[in-house]
C-alpha cells in the first residue's frame, strides 16, 4: 500500500472512530428526551455518521467541524425538548419550532446562531404561556 492509501485508510478508520463517537452521544441523549426529540436526535445523527469516509486530511477535518455542529444541534434540541416538557400547553409548538431548526440548519453551516434563535423562540412560547396561566387568560 502506497503511502496516500495508508493516509486514506487512516482517515477512514478515524472518521469510523468519530462515527461510534457521535452515535453513542446522540443514543444517550435522545433515551434522556421524550421520543418524538429523541428522534430528531437520531436523524440528525444519522445525516452526518451515513457520509462517505473522507479521503483526505481536509475532508476529515470538515467533518470533525460538522460533528461539533452535531453536538451543538442536539443539545439545542435536546434544551426544546426539556422546555416542552415543562411548558406543555406549549409543547407541540416547541415541537414544530425544533422541526424547523433541524430541517433548515444543516451541519454545514452555523449552527450556533440558528440554536440560539430557537432558545429565544422557545423562551417566548413558554413565557406567554405562564403569562396566560398566571393571569387566567
Amino acid at each position: 500500500m502506497d503511502s496516500n492509501g495508508l493516509n486514506q485508510l487512516m482517515n477512514a478508520m478515524l472518521w469510523g472512530s468519530s462515527c461510534q463517537s457521535s452515535q453513542s452521544h446522540a443514543m444517550a441523549m435522545a433515551n434522556l428526551c421524550s421520543q418524538q426529540f429523541g428522534e430528531l436526535i437520531l436523524q440528525e445523527t444519522h445525516k452526518l455518521i451515513s457520509r462517505n469516509p473522507p479521503t483526505t486530511a481536509a475532508e476529515l477535518q470538515l467533518l470533525n467541524s460538522e460533528k461539533i455542529q452535531l453536538s451543538s444541534k442536539i443539545g439545542s434540541i435536546s434544551h426544546a425538548d426539556s422546555m416542552a416538557r415543562t411548558t406543555p400547553e406549549v409543547a407541540t409548538e416547541i415541537y414544530n419550532a425544533t422541526k424547523s431548526f433541524c430541517d433548515n440548519n444543516v451541519l454545514t453551516s452555523d449552527c450556533i446562531s440558528p440554536g440560539i434563535e430557537l432558545s429565544s423562540q422557545i423562551s417566548h412560547l413558554c413565557h406567554t404561556a405562564t403569562m396566560r396561566r398566571i393571569t387566567g387568560r
